[in-house]
């Protein structure tokens, strides 16, 4: 999915960069087809309303906070492609179920069970242990690369299959990327070594303490959680924003210029945090989730709109990458799995959050939204202000 620095990284390394990228890719593009056009289409399903679209929206993140801690362990402790495997069958089950919904409450319940089969905490662990802590942020930007490339494409490629056949055929999609997904894990990829000691133990007290009761990884884990309750409620009123001033089969004319943009920002903005700038980068990460909320209380045209998006859609695009990393760098390497997964729980529950937010808030004032979202960018700037850097010097 993407070109990786074969100068930088081994071969090996190389293969599981591109390996990891191409699944979290296919998977993305099946879910980035229907991003852009949930909201305007979910409301056509029998007994939906702003608020049932908003929670269906969300609903992925809730179950996908539940299984992310359990998958985190069971990675750490069974190999991280089983539990990969074992994911994307269910993520696939679950789309076809979307598929053949004709109501929202159904369609609720299979975006619940698509959460179940949620696989980033597994997927970053495997980076982990295959890269050199040095060169990690590199490696996710590449991966990130790869999602973005992903995203981008099923961003404008979604709205136009949506609104020629309808949300249906995008889950249809949803289940074949998944698939090829399956395929793809089967065939070509193999469980990374361990590049450090890893203890086949019970997950005891005191590990439960070293992920929970660090200060810092909490601080983290409330960014994970504020960056993507953002991004659901974004993508709930994207569509909203647009129809004003574009038709769904032209959305492609905003997002493509910005993808691009945001995949030269995360090779970027990664390279200074490898240089030792981590903070000052998420900083100004969360700058831009500010402006993006505050500019849109004031928005009367489609030209500040449409600056909203994009330093929103490059905010993002900063803080995926480096977040997950850092959390990496703060765990401890034999439950590394178990630590991003807590912090790829509180990402889903951000979503889950987010699409409630969205859906109540837009809808009985949706400058309420735009304030709640500069807010949340307020308070990740303050969380990263809050770390402790004395024993990290990289940071």
């Amino acid at each position: 999915m993407t070109e990786v620095d074969s100068r930088l990284f081994s071969r090996e390394e190389v293969r599981s960069i591109i390996g990891t990228s191409s699944v979290l890719g296919l998977r993305m593009l099946g879910m980035a087809m229907v991003l852009p056009v949930f909201t305007l289409f979910s409301g056509q399903l029998a007994g939906a309303n702003h608020f049932l679209s908003g929670l269906a929206l969300g609903a992925y993140g809730l179950t996908q906070a539940i299984t992310q801690v359990p998958l985190g362990r069971w990675s750490d402790r069974l190999g991280r492609k089983p539990v990969v495997l074992i994911c994307l069958s269910i993520f696939c089950g679950a789309s076809v179920l979307a598929a053949l919904a004709d109501n929202i409450y159904l369609l609720i319940f299979a975006r619940l069970l698509q959460g179940a089969g949620a696989i980033s905490s597994v997927a970053y662990a495997w980076i982990a242990d295959a890269i050199e802590e040095n060169r990690r942020n590199r490696a996710m930007a590449y991966i990130g690369m790869g999602i973005g490339i992903a995203l981008a494409f099923g961003l404008i490629v979604g709205p136009i299959i949506g609104g020629t056949i309808g949300l249906r055929s995008l889950f249809w999609i949803c289940a074949l990327t998944s698939f090829l997904s399956i395929l793809y894990m089967i065939l070509f990829m193999e469980d990374p070594p361990r590049k450090e000691p890893h203890r086949e133990i019970d997950f005891d007290s005191a590990q439960f303490r070293s992920v929970l009761g660090n200060r810092d990884l909490w601080a983290l884990y409330l960014c994970g959680f504020l960056s993507y309750t953002t991004l659901t409620a974004v993508f709930f009123m994207l569509p909203l924003l647009l129809q004003n001033y574009l038709e769904p089969v032209n959305f492609w004319m905003l997002l493509l210029p910005l993808s691009a943009l945001g995949m030269v920002t995360m090779i970027s903005s990664s390279r200074l945090a490898d240089q030792g700038k981590t903070r000052t980068v998420l900083m100004v990460g969360f700058f831009l989730v500010i402006f993006t909320g505050t500019s849109l209380i004031f928005s009367g045209s489609y030209l500040i709109v449409y600056l909203a998006i994009f330093a929103y859609y490059l905010g993002y695009s900063i803080l995926e990458p480096i977040l997950a990393t850092a959390v990496t760098k703060f765990a401890r390497p034999d439950i590394r799995g178990t630590t991003v997964g807590v912090f790829n729980m509180f990402q889903a529950i951000g979503n889950f959050f987010g699409g409630i937010l969205a859906g109540g808030l837009y809808f009985l004032h949706r400058e309420l939204l735009f304030g709640a979202i500069a807010f949340i960018g307020f308070l990740g700037l303050l969380a990263i202000l809050s770390l402790r850097l004395k024993h990290k010097p990289g940071f």
